[in-house]
């Protein structure tokens, strides 16, 4: 189960993304629950909260231990679109460092657009980075996802590339 989809609203927040999944997984634990539960990364999903170059600032990263260090069966998740396309390498040191914690880590959402604009680069970097990696991969489209009416032939034959064929040889 996905606890929070997009957490835009705790984006620089980090007590309150904390705050906020301990108390829902609690209440799910609570019940004798223990099914695999997503946990996303804050900042709209992504977990980078910033774009460009520079450095993450990952709630996963940064608070993950409190999470997975005190609940079972925790997969954590991070959307890939605008915010990582800074680098490809930018991208590998954030999964590097999510799995050299010894974290389940799955890619949320990933598309050919976001809001109108291209993100080939971030999803070309995805397939770089995590297919390697073995971190699976979930594409995302919806009607208002910036490729029209989500029916034309062009924008599903976009989707249809990312999907099935990666951008690159791998």
């Amino acid at each position: 189960m996905n606890l929070n989809r997009v957490p835009s609203f705790l984006f620089k927040n980090p007590t309150a993304w904390l705050h906020i999944h301990q108390t829902l997984i609690e209440a799910i634990r609570g019940t004798g629950n223990n099914n695999p539960i997503l946990v996303e990364g804050w900042a709209w999903g992504q977990d980078a909260a910033s774009w460009g170059e520079n450095e993450v600032n990952s709630a996963i990263l940064g608070f993950g231990d409190q999470i997975d260090g005190a609940y079972e069966n925790i997969i954590f998740s991070h959307h890939v679109y605008d915010q990582w396309r800074g680098s490809t390498d930018r991208l590998k040191n954030y999964v590097d460092g999510v799995l050299e914690k010894g974290y389940a880590l799955v890619v949320g959402e990933y598309s050919t657009e976001n809001n109108d604009k291209s993100t080939m680069p971030a999803t070309e970097s995805m397939f770089e980075v995590n297919v390697p990696r073995g971190v699976g991969r979930i594409v995302w489209t919806w009607i208002g996802s910036g490729c029209g009416d989500g029916r034309s032939s062009a924008a599903l034959n976009a989707k249809e590339r990312v999907i099935f064929i990666p951008p690159i040889a791998i």
